[in-house]
């Protein structure tokens, strides 16, 4: 946790955050001379996992209330919502019990145990079709299907993520993203942790694990209008807290899919308080940036750089 109480405090922009404190910051240095002098923006993010704000007043620009945040960050809550709502197509089989999974051994060769409350590829683990029967679920865990035909980068699995600001009844997509490139080469045979989920060690220079921004895709012009068109798909998904949010309440989600060899995706996760301090390139030209145009969104200047969807 990076928590700065108040990182600017001026006659235009105080902002309170107890995440990714110093990008938010770089970001609002940027908006801050740009607002009106004769009014005062509250702009809080503040994850209450960590405590309560200390500082929070009623009028703050503030996350949506935790109980809706807490929804989309459980895995076993956004799959029956797949499911209720009609967004089968987009997302891989989910299934809630081992005797449900076999049902369907036979429609893929890999099959992931995933827990529902962690993240960042946490307690993962990965399972051949023809091992589900010997396999007992954790109670807290989903079964969820592996994806075929695999678009690679260099021989490597690769995880994409876009970043989306819900505010004020609407979703908002950033016209950038980026791109997670696993340390090994992709075995589709494989059951190997590193091979299919493992992505330690981005932050560092030296690692075998990448991120890339997801314009560096030599197929990038191609693959955006079925990115931006597939997220809007799941408007659905987002019932509860587009209706939660309002003016001053907003929700930043970072969106994680697979890219296909025949053009297409699918969805893997929603993440509601997605980590946002990464490598030192991805912070200033992905990270900063999108704060940069979520402040401007909200404080009522112009956000070029959000697509409203």
């Amino acid at each position: 946790m990076d928590q700065i109480d108040s990182v600017i405090d001026s006659p235009r922009l105080q902002l309170f955050t107890n995440r990714a404190s110093r990008l938010f910051a770089k970001a609002a240095e940027s908006v801050e001379p740009l607002l009106p002098a004769n009014k005062l923006w509250r702009f809080s993010y503040w994850s209450e996992f960590y405590g309560v704000n200390p500082d929070a007043q009623p009028d703050d620009i503030r996350l949506v209330e935790k109980d809706v945040v807490n929804q989309l960050e459980n895995k076993g809550w956004v799959a029956r919502r797949v499911i209720e709502r009609g967004l089968e197509p987009l997302f891989p089989r989910s299934c809630f019990s081992t005797a449900e999974a076999l049902k369907y051994q036979n429609d893929c060769t890999l099959w992931f145990s995933k827990p529902v409350h962690l993240s960042g590829g946490r307690g993962i683990e990965c399972l051949a079709s023809n091992d589900l029967a010997e396999y007992e679920l954790p109670s807290a865990n989903i079964l969820q299907q592996g994806i075929q035909k695999l678009a690679l980068i260099d021989g490597r699995k690769f995880t994409t993520r876009v970043y989306v600001l819900v505010w004020n009844k609407q979703l908002w997509l950033f016209d950038e993203g980026f791109v997670l490139l696993h340390g090994v080469p992709f075995d589709p045979e494989s059951v190997d942790y590193e091979v299919h989920v493992d992505h330690r060690g981005y932050d560092k220079a030296d690692s075998p694990v990448e991120m890339r921004l997801l314009t560096s895709l030599t197929d990038f012009e191609q693959r955006w209008p079925t990115i931006q068109a597939a997220t809007s798909s799941l408007k659905p998904l987002f019932q509860e807290v587009l209706s939660a949010s309002s003016h001053n309440r907003y929700l930043l989600l970072g969106i994680d899919f697979l890219l296909q060899n025949d053009a297409g995706l699918q969805f893997i996760e929603v993440n509601a308080i997605p980590n946002f301090v990464h490598s030192h390139s991805i912070n200033n030209q992905l990270n900063i940036p999108f704060f940069t145009e979520v402040l401007k969104q909200i404080c009522e200047l112009e956000a070029p750089r959000l697509i409203c969807l």
